[in-house]
């Protein structure tokens, strides 16, 4: 039974594009880190490699789970971190 995602679309769209200035191998580094493998079959209807990396990504996770929001919070956190320096 799927739930109702607890990140928004739109949270979720705004840290990719924060993320499109990363290279590749650091979103894949951070993703990794808390467990998620990109779902190299999906094909997202995105442009750019970065983009298209991170629907990949996005594709794999359940964003109603609790557990694996969390995880993906992780991620965020990261990327706030970043964002501030």
């Amino acid at each position: 039974m799927t739930g109702v995602d607890l990140l928004s679309k739109r949270t979720r769209n705004a840290f990719r594009e924060e993320m499109v200035g990363w290279t590749l191998a650091e979103i894949s580094t951070e993703f990794d880190n808390e467990g998620f493998k990109p779902d190299h079959d999906h094909n997202p209807q995105v442009g750019g490699q970065r983009r298209g990396l991170i629907e990949q990504l996005y594709h794999r996770i359940d964003f109603a789970d609790p557990r694996q929001a969390a995880r993906v919070l992780e991620v965020y956190q990261t990327v706030v971190a970043r964002a501030g320096r």
